[in-house]
């Protein structure tokens, strides 16, 4: 299980630097989204803060990366932990010109962080659906609900709503 998980996370970092020296050879402007999202599943709560950085593919679709921080803590000391999230990140805007859109987005990576055991490092997978408004042409603000999986060490199934601020490039 170990090997698979670091080969996917040599895909992963490999995928994101060609993707990434795609994006500075066609001087893609970059989008993104701040999230703050409060945690809970089966005797667990806690937050988490995450950045998403994506480049634009076509009107709806942005493909890119995310790093995040959490925390969780429960009576089982074996699922509370602080954790770092980092992957990659698609997302789905659907109506992004006008004022209320809806927006579908799935990350997937690794998370690192300690345990009440120690270091630990497994898989991560979120998935949700968020309605903003935009504030202007650039900048958006939102509230969704996401699943969060947070796999190994007592393994975590989350529910996590939260609030969106979202961002794309200035138009030349």
């Amino acid at each position: 299980m170990t090997r698979a998980w670091s080969v996917a996370a040599v895909v992963v970092a490999a995928w994101l630097c060609v993707s990434g020296a795609g994006a500075a050879r066609a001087q893609v402007r970059p989008s993104g989204a701040a999230d703050a999202v409060f945690l809970a599943g089966e005797g667990v709560v806690g937050g988490a803060l995450t950045v998403d950085l994506w480049a634009p593919v076509g009107a709806l679709l942005r493909i890119g990366g995310v790093l995040g921080v959490g925390g969780l803590t429960s009576d089982d000391d074996a699922r509370s932990r602080i954790f770092m999230p980092a992957g990659a990140s698609v997302s789905l805007v659907i109506g992004a010109e006008r004022r209320p859109f809806f927006e579908l987005r799935v990350r997937g990576g690794l998370w690192g962080g300690a345990t009440n055991q120690g270091l630990a490092a497994s898989g991560w997978l979120a998935g949700g659906a968020y309605f903003g408004y935009a504030l202007g042409p650039n900048v958006a603000i939102g509230a969704g609900v996401s699943a969060w999986w947070l796999a190994g060490h007592g393994g975590i199934l989350a529910v996590a709503p939260g609030i969106t601020a979202s961002w794309q490039p200035l138009e030349d």
